[in-house]
């Protein structure tokens, strides 16, 4: 596993950016946190050069051996894309999908079919 700050993610994009004219889209996972984190973490990559982005309905990561992953309410993921959209400095599209991360057996193709368009619909 690769652990890379949001600063560190940001300037591995600049580069990569500078290198095609080609759109990038990157995996932000789960956006770097709450809300709030998710605002900087658009502003951070969209300076850097990224055309679009996924965020995930998982929780942070946690320390080796712990409990697994688990789900973050469909409300703090709402938060979570209206807190993105509202911050981009493009015009929003309604194009932003969740990627529900299959877990350990936790999960099952119904979660993604169940969430999304909640996420699509109410963000």
């Amino acid at each position: 596993m690769v652990v890379l700050t949001l600063t560190e993610f940001a300037e591995q994009i600049r580069r990569i950016a500078r290198g095609s004219d080609l759109p990038l889209m990157v995996d932000a996972d789960h956006g770097y946190g709450n809300a709030l984190n998710v605002m900087r973490t658009v502003e951070e990559l969209e300076t850097s050069g990224v055309a679009a982005l996924t965020i995930e309905d998982h929780c942070a990561a946690h320390a080796f051996g712990g409990q697994g992953e688990g789900l973050i309410s469909i409300e703090e993921m709402l938060g979570k894309l209206r807190a993105a959209v509202g911050c981009t400095s493009r015009p929003p599209r309604r194009n932003a999908l969740e990627r529900p991360r299959m877990t350990r057996g936790v999960l099952t193709c119904s979660h993604g079919a169940r969430n999304s368009p909640a996420f699509f619909n109410r963000y």
